[in-house]
């Protein structure tokens, strides 16, 4: 696997969900995109390509609500949700900015957090 060209390094890590082994690849150069592997195999399961993200650090997170799990990454102006047995994309919400996007997506038994700095005038918002 190639090594991905990235502005200041990796900082992202790979996350094991459902056998899963899930890898931001966001990165310049327009070849960014949410890879999925066996984690047993190793072989690629799905790989998603993320246009418009070119600088991400966040780790895939799991987001469970009934019957539905999304795999959630936070990359350049948007947190996406994606399908986790196809990679397809679900949903996504603008809020953070353009460029290192850094902070992991948290969630709990009600809510999705995600956060991004700012250079001001942000407001804060919440997603069910």
């Amino acid at each position: 696997m190639p090594f991905p060209a990235v502005f200041d390094g990796t900082g992202s890590s790979p996350a094991l969900i459902d056998s899963r082994l899930l890898i931001n690849r966001d990165q310049e150069h327009g070849k960014s995109s949410l890879l999925a592997l066996d984690s047993a195999t190793g072989k690629t399961l799905w790989e998603t390509p993320r246009p418009g993200f070119f600088s991400s650090y966040a780790t895939p997170i799991l987001w469970r609500r009934g019957p539905t799990s999304d795999v959630v990454l936070s990359g350049s102006y948007r947190v996406v949700g994606y399908d986790l047995n196809t990679g397809h994309e679900r949903w996504s919400a603008r809020g953070t900015e353009a460029l290192s996007v850094c902070a992991t997506p948290v969630v709990d038994a009600d809510y999705l957090y995600f956060m991004s700095y700012s250079f001001g005038g942000g407001k804060v918002q919440t997603y069910r």
